[in-house]
C-alpha cells in the first residue's frame, strides 16, 4: 500500500530503518545488509550515519554492484561527484 500522507511516509521510513537495523545485526559482515542500513538512514535524513554504514559496506569483501551503486548515490550529495560516478560506473561494469 502506498503512503498517502507525509505522516504515513515518515512512519514507513522509520519502520524500514528498524528492519534494516535488524538485517545489519543478523548479518554485520554482509555488504548488502550494511548498505541497506545506510540507505535507510539516508531516507530518514541521518546523513552521517548513512555515510558511515555505506563506508562499512563498501569496505567489506564482495564487490556487489548494488552496494557500489548505493555508495555512489550516497556520496553524490557530498561534493564528491567524480568519486560517486566512479563507483556507479564500476557497478554498471559488473
Amino acid at each position: 500500500q502506498l503512503s498517502t500522507t507525509q505522516g504515513e511516509l515518515l512512519r514507513g521510513r522509520a519502520q524500514a530503518l528498524e528492519f534494516a537495523k535488524i538485517a545489519a545485526l543478523k548479518g554485520p559482515d554482509l555488504p548488502i545488509a550494511r548498505s541497506g542500513l545506510g540507505y535507510a538512514y539516508g531516507q530518514t535524513l541521518q546523513v552521517g550515519k548513512s555515510l558511515r554504514e555505506h563506508s562499512v559496506a563498501i569496505s567489506l569483501p564482495g564487490g556487489e554492484p548494488d552496494v557500489m551503486r548505493n555508495y555512489g548515490y550516497a556520496i553524490s550529495g557530498t561534493g564528491q561527484a567524480n568519486e560517486a560516478l566512479r563507483f556507479v560506473d564500476d557497478a554498471l561494469a559488473l
